[in-house]
C-alpha cells in the first residue's frame, strides 16, 4: 500500500514537473512585467524602470501583448537607468516628462520579427536592423569576442541576457540606446571629425547639414581637413562645390555593402556625372576621387546619424581640375549612370536584415529605407545605385555643397 502511494506521489510530481516545463512562455509584455516585479530574474537583472516607461506608451505596450507578430525588444536593465542618471541626473525623468522623446526612444529599442544575437554561433559579425522608429533609423549589432554590442556608432550597449517570450524575444542590455543624432551633433560627438563640424558651424550650416536624408557621408577626419587648409590652395567655388559633393553618396551604404573583394567599384555621388572608386585591400577599405593620386582609407566605418551613415576617411576626396580651373567630367544636368553597380551582390529590396545565419561574417545586409524616401533624393526607389538623380532630392544635396563652397571661400577671406 505504501509502495503504491509512493509511486502515485512520484507520478504526480513527474506530471507536475513535465507540465511546468511544457508551459509556453508569456508574451513579451507579461514576461517583462514578471521581471520588473522580481518574480523572475535572468542573471540577476531586473527591468522595473524600463517596464514603467513601456506602460506609459500604449503604442509600445499593446503590440508587445499581441501574438500575431513576433518582435525583438532590447530592454535596458535597472542598472542601465542608474548609469543613465549618473551621467544625466534628469535622464529618466526627462523621458517621463517628454512623451514624444520617450516614444522615439522606446521604438528604437524594438525590432520587427525575431532577431537572434547569439555570440556562440558566429565569431565575427556586423549587421544593421530596422527599428520600429522607422524613418530609416537602424541599430548596429556587432558580435566579436563572444560578446554582442548594439550601437548607433556613437553610444553603445552590450546584451546581458536573453529572455524568450511567446511572441518574440527580449534582450537585456546594460545601457539605454539613443536614436542617432543629426549630422552636426554626430560629427561634434566624435573627436576625429570635430574639425569638419567646426567648419559647418563657422559657415552657419548646421541646420542645412541636418536636413540631409538617406545619404552616405565620407567624412574627412581632422588631419585631412587640416592638411587641406594648410595647403593654401586657391580653389574656385565650383571646385569646392564639387569637392564637397564627392563626399556625399545619395543612398545609404553600410560597410557591409561596400566591396568585399579586391575588385574596385564605382559609386555615383552628389557631384553630377562624377563617381568615386571604392576598393578593398586586406581589411582596409579605400576610397578615391577622380583627382586623388593616392586613395583615402576608411579609418572608422558605420557611424549612424539621423540621415544615414558616416564613414570617416583620412584624406579629402578630390576632383580632376582643368588648367582653367574648371572640373573635369561634371555635367550641368542629371548625374551620369555609374560605370558599374555598387555591388552585384547587393539586394534590391528594402527589407531589414533577417536573423544571423552562417558561421562567419554576413554581408547580405538590407537597406532599410523607405522606397518613397529614396525617390525624394532623385532615385528610382528600388535600392539600386543606378539612379536617375535629377530630382528635387539631388538639388537639395548639391545645393548643400554649393552653400558650403561659398561659406568656405568667405571664411578663407577673413
Amino acid at each position: 500500500m505504501h509502495l503504491l502511494q509512493s509511486l502515485a506521489l512520484v507520478t504526480a510530481s513527474l506530471t507536475l514537473a513535465i507540465a511546468q516545463q511544457s508551459t509556453p512562455p508569456a508574451n513579451i509584455y507579461d514576461t517583462l512585467a514578471a521581471h520588473a516585479n522580481n518574480q523572475t530574474t535572468t542573471q540577476g537583472q531586473t527591468y522595473g524602470a524600463f517596464f514603467g516607461l513601456v506602460q506609459r506608451i500604449s503604442d509600445i505596450g499593446n503590440p508587445l501583448k499581441q501574438g500575431n507578430k513576433n518582435r525583438t525588444l532590447f530592454a535596458p536593465t535597472d542598472d542601465a537607468f542608474r548609469k543613465l542618471n549618473d551621467s544625466d541626473p534628469n535622464g529618466y525623468q526627462g523621458l517621463v516628462n517628454n512623451t514624444q522623446l520617450l516614444t522615439n526612444v522606446l521604438k528604437y529599442h524594438l525590432l520587427a520579427d525575431n532577431q537572434y544575437f547569439d555570440p556562440t554561433r558566429v565569431s565575427s559579425y556586423r549587421g544593421f536592423y530596422g527599428t520600429e522608429l522607422g524613418k530609416g533609423q537602424v541599430v548596429r549589432a556587432d558580435i566579436s569576442g563572444g560578446r554582442t554590442t548594439l550601437t548607433n556608432g556613437v553610444n553603445s550597449s552590450s546584451t546581458v541576457g536573453e529572455i524568450p517570450a511567446s511572441n518574440g524575444v527580449i534582450y537585456g542590455i546594460d545601457s539605454v540606446l539613443v536614436p542617432p543624432y543629426g549630422l552636426n551633433r554626430t560629427l561634434a560627438s566624435k573627436d576625429s571629425t570635430s574639425e569638419l563640424q567646426t567648419l559647418l558651424q563657422q559657415a552657419n550650416l548646421t541646420n542645412k547639414a541636418d536636413s540631409l536624408q538617406y545619404v552616405t557621408i565620407f567624412a574627412p577626419n581632422n588631419a585631412a581637413v587640416q592638411a587641406l587648409r594648410s595647403s593654401g590652395a586657391n580653389l574656385s567655388i565650383a571646385v569646392v562645390t564639387t569637392t564637397i559633393d564627392l563626399h556625399i553618396v545619395p543612398r545609404v551604404l553600410y560597410s557591409t555593402e561596400l566591396p568585399q573583394t579586391n575588385n574596385p567599384v564605382n559609386v555615383s555621388t552628389a557631384a553630377p556625372g562624377l563617381n568615386i572608386t571604392v576598393s578593398k585591400s586586406g581589411n582596409d577599405i579605400s576610397v578615391s576621387g577622380p583627382g586623388n593620386q593616392s586613395p583615402a582609407r576608411v579609418v572608422e566605418a558605420d557611424i549612424l546619424f539621423a540621415g544615414g551613415v558616416i564613414h570617416v576617411i583620412d584624406k579629402v576626396l578630390l576632383p580632376n581640375v582643368n588648367s582653367n580651373g574648371t572640373v573635369q567630367g561634371v555635367q550641368g544636368g542629371a548625374a551620369s549612370q555609374p560605370n558599374t553597380a555598387v555591388d552585384p551582390k547587393l539586394p534590391e529590396d528594402n527589407t531589414a536584415q533577417g536573423p544571423i545565419t552562417g558561421g562567419g561574417d554576413v554581408n547580405n545586409v538590407r537597406d532599410v529605407r523607405n522606397a518613397d524616401s529614396l525617390r525624394g533624393l532623385g532615385g528610382n526607389g528600388n535600392g539600386n545605385s543606378n539612379s536617375n538623380s535629377n530630382g528635387a532630392g539631388r538639388a537639395v544635396v548639391s545645393s548643400f555643397g554649393a552653400v558650403v563652397a561659398m561659406a568656405v571661400t568667405m571664411i578663407a577671406l577673413l
